[in-house]
């Protein structure tokens, strides 16, 4: 049978060959018309006159759910698609609005509207490209000098900036412009405020005198502080809290102990063995949990779970922070210099395992749960641990007292001006070297993290709307 015959045939009979394939102009028009409803979406809750988007979750009275937010990045995140082609193109800019609000912390708003209207317009060039990469490279370019142009008109913040800033940001309200112009001229300009709300309708304002890290407990069954949402774990008179640092992720089988025998000998043997004694405030940090070691996370989460919300207060006394990858690795690891930790790490030269192990550098089984540094007290939220007077934060005498300078304040220990010196050489640098703003508001937060220069703001409110 000839070919003409068949297409013949499948014409008439009125049959239809489909597949995957989309053509070009069809996929554009997809992405158009996702661009545009995500920009039309978000533009209600840009800028300082937007409005908060209601985001409802659940689909029963008892499962109910909603959230006011005027963040870019979680409204994005809370709008569905029906077909893989939309949800691909609407997962493209959830990423690009997740980079803008880890790297710069705000501007996620702005991110989405910018890219629709980008596209709208590289649309009305496309054709005159016989080379698509030839037009990126092309427009790459032109978004290098346009950022070298606004660098160049850069200045330092001032307190009126911030008090201008805050006044626009909040739609005019005068009284939260004058808060924060106040926090910044009472705890300098690298202050670091957090917001978070008050438990009732006043509002307040909380400094800590300790260090922080942009990472928060592996799991909210540690919560045991109901009053601010918090797993927070403090000295007792017999035994400050100990913090360990894993360098390395548990994946392996002998960090997976290392894990285990800390947990096992500091909390469980003693509130739940034969004779009970009281169990040791246990903070561990690690970067990353491997497969095998959530197996054992699960037997925590659940034992954590049988205490209800009247008796959070009697949970163990175990804090385990994670997933905390992404931090550039000083970060961590000054905050472990102050408590006076040793870090855990794996080994590949099982030779010099054992040298180090001799000399007290690297742990074994039986000493693992001395490889740690103190604190005062350490506490969690879902985004932030902090830790208040590491034991090498200030100077002490022979006796362990805290020495006060002569303007009574705590002395500093060399430990800690050494690191804030590092620091501050390094935000020098890349300012000088026009690094990009995510590397240089990084360094700005580790510095003030370390300089323990943090101020959260606990907004008052009697509803969630509020």
């Amino acid at each position: 049978m000839a070919d003409g015959e068949v297409l013949n045939r499948v014409k008439l009979s009125g049959d239809r060959l489909e597949n995957n394939i989309v053509s070009k102009k069809i996929t554009r028009n997809i992405q158009h018309r996702v661009l545009s409803d995500l920009r039309d979406a978000i533009i209600k809750s840009m800028g300082p006159a937007g409005s908060n988007t209601l985001i409802i979750r659940g689909s029963s009275e008892a499962d109910i759910v909603a959230e006011y937010t005027k963040d870019g990045n979680k409204i994005i995140k809370n709008i569905k698609y029906q077909y893989p082609i939309e949800m691909a193109i609407k997962s493209e800019i959830e990423n690009a609005t997740r980079y803008i609000e880890r790297t710069v912390g705000d501007g996620t708003s702005s991110v989405v509207v910018m890219a629709s209207t980008m596209f709208e317009h590289l649309q009305y060039i496309e054709d005159k490209f016989t080379d698509p990469y030839e037009m990126m490279r092309i427009f790459k370019e032109v978004v290098q000098d346009v950022s070298n142009d606004i660098r160049k008109m850069g200045r330092e913040c001032t307190i009126d900036d911030i008090y201008n800033i805050a006044y626009i940001s909040t739609n005019g309200n005068t009284d939260i412009a004058n808060s924060l112009k106040k926090i910044y001229e009472e705890y300098g300009m690298d202050v670091f405020i957090d917001v978070s709300a008050s438990s009732d309708e006043s509002t307040y304002v909380k400094s800590y005198n300790g260090v922080t890290l942009e990472a928060g407990y592996s799991d909210p069954c540690m919560i045991n502080n109901l009053e601010r949402n918090s797993c927070r774990i403090r000295s007792t008179s017999k035994e400050p809290v100990r913090v360990y640092q894993f360098q390395d992720p548990i994946d392996n089988a002998e960090m997976n102990r290392f894990f285990i025998e800390i947990i096992e000998e500091n909390i469980m043997r003693r509130r739940f063995g034969n004779k009970p004694v009281a169990e040791i405030p246990t903070v561990i940090l690690a970067p990353l949990i491997g497969r095998d070691t959530i197996a054992y996370m699960r037997r925590i989460v659940q034992m954590m779970h049988q205490f209800p919300e009247s008796a959070y207060s009697q949970k163990p006394q175990l804090l385990i922070v994670t997933n905390y990858s992404g931090l550039n690795e000083n970060y961590v690891d000054h905050i472990s210099q102050l408590c006076n930790c040793k870090p855990i790490r794996k080994y590949i030269d099982e030779k010099q395992q054992k040298l180090d192990q001799e000399t007290g550098l690297a742990p074994t089984i039986s000493n693992v749960t001395e490889f740690c540094g103190y604190c005062g007290e350490v506490e969690a939220d879902a985004n932030i641990t902090r830790f208040v007077d590491p034991i090498d934060m200030y100077e002490r005498d022979e006796s362990g007292n805290n020495i006060i300078d002569e303007n009574g304040n705590l002395e500093k220990s060399v430990k800690y001006n050494n690191i804030i010196t590092f620091l501050e050489a390094e935000l020098k640098n890349a300012l000088a070297t026009g690094e990009h703003a995510g590397k240089v508001g990084s360094l700005k937060r580790q510095l003030n993290a370390i300089k323990a220069n943090m101020v959260e703001i606990f907004v008052g409110g009697i509803s969630i709307s509020d």
